[in-house]
């Protein structure tokens, strides 16, 4: 299985690749970039079998997100999981309110819903991409996994 993590350019996705790349070496996962809204990326994404949105906590979601889930909308894609990144930096960062998180999560389900993706199943978890962290990364990933089955039935 091919999986794509799409998303801005630094909401660490491609950190979030490499370490299910270690963890699932059954599955190809590849970083696609969005540096801009209204970019397409069409013909990277129709090689996946699923796509990860990564959204970081620290900025939540940016052009390169709304070009992202756009994209997956034009080319038929599911996007089958919210990865939200970046709760190490969040929670070292005693500035940004507490609050913040649940407002990222509830602003990128609102975006995917402004383009059709209205179900409200799609797995989000937020993610700490650092060494100790290998089993919460594995479980939102079968989750994801087991999403992508459900919505491809």
């Amino acid at each position: 299985m091919i999986y794509a993590v799409a998303g801005n350019m630094d909401a660490g996705g491609a950190n979030l690749a490499q370490r299910l790349s270690r963890l699932f070496p059954d599955h190809t996962f590849t970083r696609i970039v969005y540096e801009f809204d209204g970019e397409e990326k069409g013909e990277a994404l129709s090689a996946c079998d699923g796509i990860l949105i990564a959204v970081s906590l620290l900025d939540g979601p940016m052009p390169g997100t709304r070009a992202a889930i756009s994209d997956c909308r034009r080319n038929g894609k599911g996007i089958i999981g919210f990865a939200l990144t970046h709760q190490d930096d969040f929670d070292s960062q005693k500035k940004v309110p507490a609050h913040f998180k649940e407002l990222v999560e509830i602003e990128a389900r609102e975006l995917a819903s402004a383009y059709g993706f209205t179900d409200d199943e799609i797995p989000a978890r937020r993610l700490a991409l650092v060494p100790g962290c290998d089993a919460e990364l594995s479980a939102f990933f079968e989750q994801a996994e087991n999403y992508r089955e459900k919505i491809n039935r």
